[in-house]
């Protein structure tokens, strides 16, 4: 069996059962195993092999069994930092290890901004949860600049729109005003290619007028009074 299919029979049997418990919350195995299947996915997108290192900025949480668990799907393996660490020492422990994607608590982000290669930078523009965080590197696509949106900037399946989501498994659209937001800290980034969260996914071309495209739609959309659709 794959092990994809070994960590969805694990959460089918132990689902309802308290594995991890922080503080006052605890999450069940098949909490931690359905997020970190779709970290996986992203991950993936990102382009994560077998063999290659994600580090991880976290505090002791939820996120470290769930990127722990998503790294293991795609045969991958995780370099813990601590997160106690100078700057200059979690600098090196990324550079060291030759991590091919950080993953990091929102309010930790400072430090890993610190070590990150030039001309390649975290935006921080929130979106379908809170610090959720976007990447762009201005030399990527020959230097036309690269935004890895993951699914804070979904790119739907015909790759002309992108679109936007508080939450995706009960489908509730993101507000106006969240919107607005993201396409504001992204206006000072040139960027002609997005990948997003999904394997096929990817923007090839003409990126930022798409997302800017996308998002006087979709503002016109959930801030109109329906009379359109009536037409």
């Amino acid at each position: 069996m794959a092990k994809t299919g070994l960590l969805k029979e694990d959460c089918m049997q132990e689902a309802g059962h308290p594995r991890v418990i922080s503080g006052a919350r605890e999450r069940s195995t098949a909490a931690i195993g359905e997020r970190a299947l779709r970290a996986a996915s992203g991950l993936a997108a990102l382009g994560v092999n077998a063999g290659d290192a994600i580090a991880l900025v976290l505090r002791n949480d939820f996120p470290v069994f769930e990127a722990s668990f998503a790294a293991q799907q795609l045969g991958a393996y995780c370099v813990p930092v601590n997160w106690h660490g100078k700057k200059a020492e979690i600098a090196y422990v990324l550079q060291d290890c030759g991590a091919k994607v950080v993953i990091a608590h929102a309010d930790l982000l400072a430090q890993v901004k610190s070590a990150l290669a030039p001309g390649v930078t975290l935006i921080c523009c929130g979106g379908h949860f809170a610090g959720g965080t976007v990447l762009h590197w201005a030399q990527g696509g020959g230097g036309r600049g690269t935004l890895l949106s993951g699914d804070i900037v979904q790119v739907i399946p015909d790759r002309k729109f992108v679109t936007f989501m508080r939450s995706y498994p009960n489908m509730i659209p993101l507000s106006a005003p969240a919107v607005e937001r993201i396409g504001a800290m992204l206006e000072p980034y040139p960027f002609d290619v997005i990948h997003g969260a999904w394997f096929d996914r990817t923007i090839p071309r003409g990126g930022k007028e798409i997302v800017k495209r996308s998002i006087a739609r979709y503002v016109a959309a959930v801030r109109g009074d329906g009379s359109a659709d009536l037409q």
